[in-house]
């Protein structure tokens, strides 16, 4: 197995499970949402929507690969070697 950074390893699973979490949470506020009508209560779940579709957004692009990077082998990159 990769040796991992110290700081990365102890919160991976924190983190993995964040992620879930959102995914989960991206999920129902879109089923949520197209129940509701047009109101308070649909402008406050769109609100949570889009900051946790913006959240996820980041993490694809700063977080997730340098996380777990050390982890994956991806074919045709550099790091694996292939």
């Amino acid at each position: 197995m990769p040796k991992v950074p110290g700081s990365c390893q102890p919160n991976l699973e924190d983190y993995y499970n964040k992620l879930r979490t959102e995914a989960i949470g991206i999920v129902f506020d879109n089923k949520k949402l197209d129940r509701l009508p047009v109101g308070d209560e649909r402008i406050k779940i769109a609100k949570i929507l889009e900051a946790r579709l913006l959240w996820f957004d980041d993490q694809l692009e700063k977080e997730i690969l340098k996380r777990f990077g050390p982890f994956l082998r991806i074919r045709g990159s550099r790091s694996s070697g292939g």
